[in-house]
């Protein structure tokens, strides 16, 4: 008897092992890339002439939703002199989700497919000169 379930045991041990080996091969899930860029401004009418000093851009983020759960936040660095501009990157399970701009406090909803790529522009409506 003692031999019987010391098979069982091997048995049981070998196809654990299987189980887990096929399982931890299985194909990741599908992925998709957003990228985008935070802009002081945008396509539009001039509206004024800058300031003599022109003040520093304040600081910016972009906020990564899905189902109203923050996955990613990424800082934007702009470069010291204008026009700011800054780029965001995400890569992300295939899905929906919410992209928030601290900047603009603007909200743009993308939809992801596998192996797809979205561009997700935030921008002000004029530049001045």
């Amino acid at each position: 008897m003692g031999k019987s379930i010391a098979v069982v045991v091997c048995c049981l041990s070998f196809a654990g092992s299987v189980v887990l080996g096929s399982s931890a091969t299985a194909a990741a899930p599908a992925e998709g890339v957003i990228t985008g860029n935070v802009m002081e401004c945008g396509p539009g009418p001039v509206v004024q002439s800058p300031p003599a000093k022109r003040p520093s851009p304040k600081p910016a983020s972009v906020i990564l939703l899905h189902n109203k759960h923050v996955l990613a936040r990424e800082s934007i660095k702009f470069p010291k002199s204008p026009p700011w501009s800054g780029p965001f990157l995400f890569n992300v399970p295939v899905g929906r989700y919410e992209v928030v701009s601290t900047y603009f406090h603007r909200v743009r909803w993308v939809s992801v497919k596998a192996h797809g790529h979205v561009f997700v522009s935030f921008e002000g409506y004029a530049c001045p000169l």
